[in-house]
This record gives C-alpha cells, structure tokens and sequence, in this order.
C-alpha cells in the first residue's frame, strides 16, 4: 500500500515538475520572448539612431571646418583691402564708437596722396554721431602723421592715419573703443592715445586717438597706373 501510495506521490511531483516547466515554456514564448525581441527591436533602432546622429554630427563638423577654411589670400584682402574703401573705415569707427558708448567729436586726416575730405564726407553714415564730427581739412602743421610711414615697406602698401577726438564718460569707455577698434577684421594700428582733458565741469573724458590702417594696390591696378605714367611722360616728351 505504502509502496503504491510512494509511486503515486513521484508519479504526482513529476506531472506537477512538467506543468511547471510548461508554463515556464508557455510564459518564455507568450510573455518573456515577445518582450526580449521588442528589446533587441528598440536596441537596433537606437544603434541606427545613434549612427544616424553620429553621421549628422560629422557632416555638420565638416561644413564647419569647411567654412572655416578661408581662402588665404580673402582673408588677407579683409585685412588690408586693395583699396582705401573710405566707405568701410567709416563704419568700422560707427561700430567701435557704438559699441563702446562713445562719440567722434573731430577726425584729421592723412592719406599720404591727396586730400581725401569729400570722400569722407560722403561716406559719414546717416545714423551715428560721426555726423557730428568736424571733418578738419589737414593744414602743413596738422597733418596726422604715423611713425609707419618712415619705416621701409612695399611701394604697393598704402597708408591712411586718422587722428580721432573720442570723448566719452568714462575713460573705460575710450578703452573700449580703442579695444574694439584693434579687434576689427582690418588692421587698425594705435600709433598713440593722448588725454586732452582727463575730467572737466560736464563729467566729460576726451581723447586724440591716431590710428593708421593700410590698404594695397592690385597687380592690375599697379601696371596701369604705371602706363598711364609711361604715357604721360611721353606726351610730355613730346611737347
């Protein structure tokens, strides 16, 4: 009886282990395996994603390299234009002036040629206090002159040396405009900063700032100047 009764009870945990190990099966094919495949799913749509990033990531990293790499010789034009572009170093001095809350008071001139007064005259923009400055014809003893003038340089470069009155409230501010100034695409040289008067009754800072920027003559430009010389010189024989 007991033996019978022995079987029965191992013949009852071995049914009960298989229904058991089947609804582990049942529940890995009908509950867990979905789930694990919607995983693998979503990890290889993330990898895409990420490797479609990735690829966006560098294609944006290579345009901007790309635009980063200037051609030398534009970048060395913005620099020192091939022509004196009065119209440019009117705006340069509007943004330097605008920027660091100060205003041109007087502006002298040398462009080391010829008078350049109705040029910049009419360069002056409508909308800044430049309008307010008194453009100085340059007289034999007030001519603004640059120490980079007696130096040795190319017969091509040319130079234009402004000499600036700047007041302002503070002298930070002439700091910064001459900062900004130094900081512009052009070269812009300080040849010297002198306080006309540090402080008067108004609160009022004013200084003479003399700035000298260059511009060069074009390849072009320089052999027809040059004919046009030759040819002069030949009528002139002539006659």
């Amino acid at each position: 009886m007991r033996g019978k009764k022995s079987k029965g009870n191992k013949i009852i945990y071995i049914l009960l282990i298989l229904l058991i190990l089947a609804v582990a099966v049942a529940m890995y094919f009908y509950l867990l395996k979905p789930e694990m495949e919607n995983r693998d799913s979503l990890r290889e749509k993330y990898v895409y994603q990420q490797d479609l990033l990735d690829d966006k990531v560098d294609a944006v990293d290579a345009a901007k390299k790309k635009a980063q790499r200037v051609d030398p010789l534009k970048e060395m034009e913005l620099k020192i234009p091939t022509t004196s572009d009065l119209q440019g170093v009117m705006d340069d001095l509007d943004e330097a002036e605008y920027d660091s809350s100060t205003a041109i008071t007087e502006i002298r001139f040398n462009n080391y040629e010829k008078t350049a007064q109705d040029a910049i005259t009419n360069a002056l923009p409508s909308n800044s206090a430049l309008t307010e400055a008194e453009l100085v014809e340059p007289t034999a003893a007030g001519v603004p002159t640059s120490a980079i003038s007696k130096l040795e340089k190319p017969s091509d470069l040319k130079l234009l040396t402004l000499e600036l009155s700047v007041s302002a409230y503070e002298a930070e501010d002439i700091n910064n405009f001459i900062k900004k100034i130094t900081a512009l695409q052009r070269i812009y040289v300080v040849d010297y900063v002198k306080y006309t008067n540090p402080i008067v009754a108004d609160g009022v800072i004013t200084a003479k700032i003399q700035v000298t920027t260059f511009n060069v003559k074009q390849v072009e430009n320089v052999k027809k100047e040059k004919a046009e010389n030759d040819n002069a010189a030949k009528k002139s024989t002539k006659e």
